[in-house]
């Protein structure tokens, strides 16, 4: 019912409610014949999906958010907010902050997770870099320039590396190593989150504005990230057949578990092989 309502307005019997459900049910099937894969064969055969889902998790923590969030009266005592006024623009920034979370829901879809990426790497390092200048030269319109550049710093994490770091390493992990991945990702976004916690206040102290900087910085290596191609999974490269070509040579008919397994996976998967082409030998 779930995807029916997805692609079909809960129409059991719409054609592409139904390829998905069998696409989905045929990769399962081979993912469970394939079985369940150990730590080391993870680190081994699926390091570059897992560098991905780690480094993204850790970046989302690098790219400064918890300077923010934790440390914001301090950011705004810093360009010129004292008192009841920092704690009123730290509220409006968390409202800023949530509100820019709504947008993915509709456009990560739409728009792809890499777009989404780069687009707020981009508003992120520009932000972060005015945030520092102008706490830099501190002039006349440092305060409302800071709230200004941390709000769209805000706004860009939230609709951006806040959200889409969660959903990716699950997409991007098959399901023999996805539980093992996910949470080793998770663990990762974790860790930098309690290392940049404790360094943010030291910091601060002694590189002042410069802090800015370094995160800016990371955000360029988040660019950087998001600029690899998506991995996904796929079927043997000795004939580049693709999940979704292999589903549609299964028919439509409803079928049994054991029936798919034998009759699909054996007969349907010889059949929707490629012909390899031999030289015909001269009579």
């Amino acid at each position: 019912m779930v995807i029916a309502n997805l692609y079909g307005s809960g129409d059991i019997h719409n054609d592409k409610a139904r390829q998905e459900y069998r696409e989905i049910k045929m990769n399962v099937l081979l993912q469970r014949q394939e079985g369940e894969r150990s730590y080391s064969e993870m680190f081994r055969k699926y390091y570059k999906r897992l560098f991905i889902a780690m480094s993204a998790q850790a970046l989302a923590q690098l790219n400064g958010i918890n300077v923010i969030s934790y440390y914001a009266p301090l950011v705004f005592e810093s360009a010129g907010w004292y008192g009841r006024r920092a704690i009123l623009m730290t509220g409006i920034n968390g409202i800023t902050y949530l509100a820019s979370t709504v947008p993915p829901w509709y456009l990560v879809d739409r728009w792809g997770r890499r777009f989404i990426l780069l687009s707020g790497a981009i508003a992120m390092i520009i932000s972060l870099s005015a945030i520092s200048y102008f706490i830099f030269i501190d002039i006349h319109y440092t305060p409302i320039l800071t709230v200004i550049f941390v709000m769209i710093y805000n706004a860009a994490f939230g609709a951006s590396w806040g959200p889409i770091p969660w959903l990716y390493p699950p997409e991007i992990l098959p399901l023999s190593i996805r539980a093992k991945g996910a949470s080793l990702s998770t663990a990762s976004n974790w860790a930098f989150n309690w290392i940049v916690g404790e360094m943010t206040p030291i910091l601060q102290e002694w590189i002042k504005w410069r802090l800015y900087l370094v995160h800016a910085f990371f955000c360029a290596v988040s660019f950087v990230l998001g600029t690899f191609p998506p991995l996904t999974p796929s079927l043997p490269p000795r004939h580049a057949l693709t999940a979704r070509k292999f589903t549609s040579c299964i028919p439509k008919q409803p079928m049994s578990a054991s029936k798919i397994w034998i009759n699909s996976l054996v007969m349907q998967r010889q059949r929707c092989q490629p012909q390899l082409n031999t030289p015909k030998s001269n009579p």
